[in-house]
């Protein structure tokens, strides 16, 4: 609701997030819950080894900055496209832990050791 009225402002935002949130408890009462958990499934095996990365980049390997002549990092990128498989593996298996938290530990640890051990990613001290 707050981003729709971030869209158009001159709409109230109260009002706006109610009709959000009315919309979305009808949606869910008909959705099949099944689709629903696939669709979480899909974002968390996106999003959880790009944050890990993210967060590695930024809390781990501080003080760092991509070289103007580097719009692609291909390495992150595939270490990504790994957490994203390793996603998938983790859920497979119904891991005590969840799929997430390995996941993400893992993918944080493979870029901080790719970065350390290769000299092919264009980074320069700040």
């Amino acid at each position: 609701g707050v981003s729709f009225s971030n869209i158009f402002p001159k709409l109230n935002e109260k009002l706006v997030a109610l009709i959000m949130t009315l919309i979305g408890i009808f949606l869910a009462l008909w959705a099949d819950i099944e689709q629903y958990e696939m669709f979480l499934i899909t974002i968390g095996s996106v999003f959880a080894p790009l944050f890990a990365i993210l967060l590695t980049e930024y809390f781990v390997l501080k003080n760092r900055k991509v070289q103007a002549n580097m719009l692609i990092n291909w390495a992150a990128f595939g270490i990504w496209a790994l957490g994203v498989g390793l996603y998938y593996q983790f859920i497979k298996m119904e891991f005590v832990l969840g799929a997430t938290i390995p996941v993400m530990l893992i993918t944080a640890l493979l870029y901080k050791i790719i970065w350390r051990y290769t000299q092919k990613w264009k980074y320069c001290k700040a």
